[in-house]
């Protein structure tokens, strides 16, 4: 006889196309009654996203696969999530409108909780001080939760660190939708790459690196202008992409504008996620500046793509996706020097040595997939509701 199935609710402050793979999942599992309930940011919309500068489409249709309700405000929220009468309740993070008071209410209640949402031992520059104040107090938050997840080192660190048990902590790691961007890249191969490059006149051996995601200051697109300003002066076979929209747009091609050779850098403007592949492909390597993260999901589908990532401390995928020299290379500042430094080590190695590292990359990222961590996603739902687990979830590490 099977498993009564767990009625869970998930609540979050909007749905990210990186996570609505793992709501499937849930969703077709036959031991679970899953209904996201969500709130969006007004200013966030498909007409205009300021993060973006622009209107933003994901490339996919966000909503099919799993049951959903999109509510007004915070007390709409809980009250509607309350007359569900879940088992269980998944909280994406507690620092949206109503969060806290979400957790404290059910936590009364006795409406078992779950912590998802990513975690970061740095401390986010945009914030300064109220980041610090705020981190006084998480460990409180942390303890109303029945079990959390954790996605890599740094959260588990951040977990642990605020004294939560190991019997309730569960690997569910931050991903992307592991099985398109693997087979896409199979797919397609490495024949994107000539064409691009003689669509531009570019050289057949040109290295090419690869700055993606919000052209927004915390992203560090300046950083990595810079790095290749100071890369390209001593190899003169590279080459710049930039995917991606945001604020600091024009100051990029502002300082493109100014380098001796400008048509080594190409602006390819935003690309909904899913149609990014092609970008992977053509680049040898793809650089991330963050000044702040909270994981760098992009970091996944490059990996995914065979693609190395160069990343610094401050971005969580350097805890447990991308280890130095191995699957990527893990710089410990966060300048251009460093940046420029880490692109001469990367080029000076083989083609062999390149291609194993590319690899290694791909392996590792497919063992980040939410399908190989299915049963800890399934078992840390069980042991919120209180229902027998599984017994074949991975646990802390």
């Amino acid at each position: 006889m099977g498993r009564e199935p767990v009625r869970l609710a998930i609540a979050t402050w909007g749905i990210s196309h990186f996570e609505v793979p793992m709501f499937r999942l849930l969703a077709e599992s036959p031991n679970v009654d899953l209904h996201v309930f969500y709130l969006l940011d007004p200013g966030r919309n498909r007409e205009y996203d300021p993060d973006y500068a622009q209107g933003i489409e994901w490339g996919e249709a966000m909503l099919t696969g799993f049951s959903s309700t999109l509510l007004e405000d915070p007390r709409m929220l809980r009250a509607t999530i309350r007359a569900w009468r879940p088992d269980a309740v998944m909280v994406y993070g507690y620092g949206w409108p109503g969060a806290l008071r979400m957790i404290a209410e059910f936590r009364a209640r006795r409406i078992p909780l779950i912590f998802r949402g990513t975690l970061n031992t740095y401390v986010d520059p945009r914030r300064g001080v109220l980041s610090r104040l705020t981190r006084r107090v998480r460990p409180a938050v942390f303890h109303c939760f029945r079990t959390l997840h954790y996605g890599g080192t740094y959260s588990l660190r951040v977990l642990r660190s605020a004294g939560i048990p190991e019997s309730r902590l569960f690997f569910v790691p931050y991903s992307v939708d592991t099985p398109y961007f693997a087979e896409k890249a199979d797919s397609r191969g490495e024949g994107a790459r000539k064409g691009f490059l003689q669509d531009r006149g570019w050289p057949a051996d040109a290295r090419v690196v690869l700055f993606i995601g919000q052209l927004s200051w915390f992203k560090g697109p300046d950083i990595a202008m810079e790095a290749f300003r100071l890369w390209s002066e001593r190899d003169p076979r590279g080459r710049l992409v930039i995917v991606g929209s945001g604020a600091e747009a024009e100051s990029l091609r502002d300082a493109a504008a100014t380098l001796p050779a400008p048509d080594r850098v190409h602006f390819a403007g935003f690309c909904p996620s899913k149609q990014t592949t092609d970008y992977y492909l053509l680049s040898d390597v793809v650089l991330f500046t963050s000044r702040y993260e909270t994981w760098a999901r992009a970091v996944n589908e490059a990996m995914l793509c065979r693609r190395p990532c160069i990343v610094n401390i401050r971005i969580p995928a350097s805890g447990g996706l991308v280890d130095d020299k191995l699957t990527g290379l893990v710089i410990t500042g966060d300048g251009p020097a460093e940046y420029c430094g880490a692109l001469e080590h990367f080029f000076g190695l083989s083609p062999l040595e390149r291609l194993q590292i590319g690899e290694a990359a791909r392996v590792r990222a497919m063992t980040f997939s939410y399908e190989a961590h299915l049963p800890e996603l399934l078992d840390s739902t069980y042991a919120a509701a209180g229902r027998p687990l599984a017994g074949n979830a991975g646990r802390a590490g």
